[in-house]
């Protein structure tokens, strides 16, 4: 990570300070919709935040959508804009068709990355819809879901017009959030139908759910908030509950492969 995109600690507590609240409200996915799309607006300023659950496609790129939340600053905005969609048939803009790839590892992308300033200006999509709705910086995430193969995750950020473009340093506070957003989503929304998390209390499950994303009791003590003596008790607490020693007995145990929390990107060949 270069310099001038290295994370602070204040911007990694903002994170998980949110990711906290919305872990907080347990499997009420309609309550933290709606806390993390105001939140992820008032953390990164935007006029737009929304995400989304779709599969990719080859050709068309994204099919099957689903929109989870969206927050907009002026609600006539979000009117126009969903008038736009309606009238002309477009559900995807062409930037977001340019960023999707196929589903094999998180990608983020601000504005720049995916346009020249020159060509920005330029471009149909910045004068019309986005300047009539009053948006214009961006970034865009996309996460797979292992439990859903072929569907990703995706948020889209959204900053007004002659407001900044997104920094280096902001761009890699998104991934952070949506790491630890898509984690929720797509273990804690289900943890109702798997009997495996069935006695577990709130915290042990979290702690489960960071083991399985291959964390260390360290690291899992600068998600959570705790001491790592006091994770150190909840790894054991799981120890003792499934009747191991270890953490690949445990992972074993409760049928879960211990993955990379940030997927490896390919190698050039």
């Amino acid at each position: 990570m270069s310099k001038s995109g290295q994370l602070r600690l204040s911007d990694v507590r903002a994170v998980f300070r949110l990711v906290g609240d919305c872990r907080d409200l347990g499997p009420d996915r309609t309550q933290w919709n709606q806390l993390l799309a105001e939140g992820a607006s008032r953390l990164f300023n935007c006029f737009m935040t929304n995400s989304f659950v779709a599969r990719y496609h080859p050709v068309k790129r994204i099919e099957d959508s689903v929109i989870l939340w969206d927050h907009w600053a002026d609600t006539s905005a979000r009117q126009w804009f969903f008038r736009y969609i309606h009238n002309t048939g477009v559900v995807f803009l062409p930037s977001v068709i340019r960023f999707v790839e196929p589903p094999d590892r998180i990608r983020v992308a601000r504005r720049d990355d995916l346009f020249t300033s020159t060509q920005w200006r330029g471009s149909q999509e910045r004068n019309d819809p986005r300047r009539t709705c009053h948006q214009d910086e961006f970034i865009y995430t996309a996460i797979p879901l292992p439990s859903r193969p072929g569907h990703f995750f995706g948020m889209s950020l959204n900053r007004g017009i002659n407001q900044p473009a997104f920094r280096p340093r902001e761009r890699n506070q998104v991934q952070l959030l949506h790491e630890e957003i898509a984690a929720l989503f797509d273990t804690r929304l289900h943890l109702s139908d798997d009997p495996i998390w069935q006695g577990l209390t709130p915290r042990l499950r979290d702690v489960l759910m960071a083991l399985r994303s291959g964390d260390s009791e360290k690291q899992i003590a600068l998600r959570l908030g705790l001491s790592r003596h006091t994770v150190h008790e909840y790894v054991g607490a799981l120890y003792r509950r499934f009747g191991v020693s270890s953490r690949p007995e445990l992972m074993k145990v409760c049928q879960l492969t211990i993955v990379p929390a940030t997927p490896s990107k390919p190698t050039s060949t």
